[in-house]
């Protein structure tokens, strides 16, 4: 990753490598970002 370069990511209310198989599927989005810009917060 370079200094000023923009990101698309979410965050999820739990780490889906640590969570249960079964756990995955009711990840729960808390945020959303588009080009480093938050879209979506709850």
């Amino acid at each position: 990753m370079e200094p000023g370069k923009r990101a698309d990511f979410v965050i999820l209310d739990r780490d889906p490598p640590d969570a249960a198989p079964e756990e995955t599927s009711q990840s729960r989005v808390r945020a959303t970002y588009v080009d480093g810009v938050p879209i979506y917060q709850k």
